[in-house]
C-alpha cells in the first residue's frame, strides 16, 4: 500500500546536465494551435507506449544537428563531422531517452502550449513514480507545408536546451584539452592529467560503470569537482549508480558552493526536503512556478513542505489545489490521507481512503495498516473499525 509520498526528484540526465536561468511564461496565441497538439500527442504517446520511432518522427534531427555544431565548434569542417556523427546516431538517442523513462515506470502528461523567445513550445511533464518528475519544453518550428517539428528542447532537471547540453559534452569526449576545459569550467588551471580524469569518467558513465564513475569525480582537485557542472556529472554517476549516500553528499556541495543561484532551484529540492528546511523547498517551488506556470504537481509538493511541518489547512489547501488542477492525479489524495491521519482526524482520513477506492480502484487491507507505524492510532480508532471497505475486504 502506497502510505508515503516520495518527494526525490530524479535528474533526468541524458548525458550531463547544465542548468540555466529561469523566465517567466507567456500566454500562448496561435491560429495553428491543433497542428502543435498533434505533435505534443506523438511527444507523450511516444513516451507512454515506449515508441521510439515515434518520438524520432516529430523531432528535425537536421535542425538540431546544426545548432548544437554551431555552438560548440569554431572550425566548419569539425562542425560538418559532428552533424555527420550525429545523425548517424538518432535512433540510438530517441531509444536511450525513451529507455530512461522506461526505467522508472514513468508517464508523459501533456500541460500546455507556450510562446517563449519567440517560438511556440509544448510543455509536457514526466511523473516518474518514486524516482520523482521533470518538466520539458519542446521548441516547435512551423514547416513550409503548415505542420510542426521540434527543433530543440528545455530540460528542467539539466537547465538547458539539450542543443546546448549535446554540443557541450560532444566537445569535452571529442577534444578535452586543457584549454577547452578552463575555459569549460571557467578556472585559471587544468594540468593534462586533470583532462584525463575528466575523459575517464565521461567515459565511464557512457559504459554504465558508475560506481568506477563516481570514484574518478572524487579524485579531481576541489577546484575543478566544486564546479557546478562537475558537481552535476558526479551526481550523474551517483544517480546512476544507485548511490543514495554518494547523491546525498553531492546536493550538500551544491548547496554549499552554487546555493546562491537561482537556477539550481529544482536540483536543491531534495536536498532542503532532506534537510527539513521549508522555507528553501517552497522558494524551489516558487522558482519553477514562475518558469511553468501553475500545475498539479507543485501544489502537491507545497502540500507535502505542510505535511512534513505538520501545517493541517495548509496542506490541505495546497492538496485540494492540486486534486483542482488534476482531477486524475492520485499522489495530492495520499498525501491528505497522510496529513488526516497525523492529526487524528480519522473520519476524514477514510473519506479520502473511500476515494481512491471509489474513483481509482485501491483495495485496501488491513493488515497493511496494521503493519505500518504511521497508521497506530489510526487502526484503534472507531472511523477504522466501523469502515465498510476494509470489513468487506478482509
Amino acid at each position: 500500500m502506497k502510505s508515503n509520498i516520495s518527494v526525490k526528484i530524479w535528474k533526468y540526465l541524458f548525458y550531463v546536465a547544465f542548468v540555466s536561468g529561469l523566465y517567466s511564461v507567456n500566454a500562448f496565441s496561435s491560429d495553428n494551435s491543433s497542428k502543435l497538439l498533434a505533435v505534443a500527442d506523438d511527444i507523450v504517446s511516444a513516451f507512454n507506449e515506449r515508441n521510439p520511432e515515434r518520438f524520432c518522427s516529430v523531432l528535425n534531427f537536421d535542425h538540431l544537428a546544426r545548432l548544437s555544431a554551431e555552438k560548440s565548434f569554431e572550425v566548419k569542417t569539425e562542425q560538418d563531422n559532428f552533424v555527420k556523427g550525429f545523425l548517424s546516431t538518432t535512433s540510438q538517442a530517441c531509444n536511450q531517452i525513451i529507455q530512461n523513462v522506461q526505467r522508472s515506470g514513468g508517464q508523459a502528461k501533456f500541460l500546455r502550449i507556450t510562446k517563449r523567445a519567440g517560438s511556440d513550445r509544448i510543455l509536457v511533464r514526466l511523473d516518474l513514480g518514486e524516482s520523482g518528475f521533470d518538466y520539458m519544453e519542446y521548441l516547435a518550428e512551423r514547416k513550409a507545408n503548415g505542420d510542426y517539428q521540434v527543433i530543440d528542447w528545455y530540460q528542467l532537471s539539466t537547465g538547458q536546451l539539450f542543443s546546448d547540453t549535446i554540443g557541450a559534452i560532444s566537445r569535452l569526449m571529442i577534444d578535452p584539452n586543457p584549454g577547452l576545459v578552463m575555459k569549460f569550467l571557467g578556472v585559471k588551471k587544468v594540468d593534462q592529467d586533470v583532462v584525463d580524469q575528466i575523459r575517464t569518467m565521461t567515459n565511464l558513465i557512457r559504459e554504465g560503470k558508475f560506481d568506477e564513475a563516481s570514484d574518478t569525480y572524487t579524485k579531481l582537485p576541489s577546484h575543478v569537482k566544486d564546479k557546478r557542472i562537475m558537481i552535476t556529472v558526479g551526481m550523474t554517476a551517483a544517480i546512476r549508480g544507485g548511490n543514495e549516500a554518494r547523491y546525498k553528499e553531492l546536493l550538500g556541495d551544491l548547496a554549499q558552493h552554487h546555493g546562491d543561484d537561482p537556477s539550481a532551484a529544482f536540483m536543491l529540492i531534495d536536498y532542503y526536503f532532506y534537510q527539513k528546511t521549508w522555507d528553501k523547498v517552497l522558494a524551489s517551488v516558487d522558482a519553477i512556478e514562475s518558469r511553468f506556470g501553475q500545475d498539479a504537481m507543485l501544489e502537491l509538493l507545497r502540500a507535502n513542505v505542510y505535511l512534513g511541518n505538520n501545517e493541517l489547512e495548509k496542506l490541505e489547501h495546497h492538496a485540494r489545489k492540486a486534486i483542482e488542477i488534476e482531477p486524475d492525479f492520485v499522489d495530492p489524495y495520499f498525501t491528505l490521507s497522510t496529513g488526516y491521519v497525523n492529526a487524528e482526524k480519522h473520519a476524514e482520513a477514510v473519506k479520502i481512503f473511500d476515494v481512491l477506492v471509489s474513483k481509482f480502484g485501491y483495495q485496501f487491507n488491513k493488515d497493511d495498516f496494521y503493519a505500518e507505524p504511521l497508521y497506530s492510532k489510526f487502526v484503534q480508532s472507531k472511523a477504522f473499525k466501523d469502515w465498510p471497505h476494509v470489513n468487506a475486504v478482509n
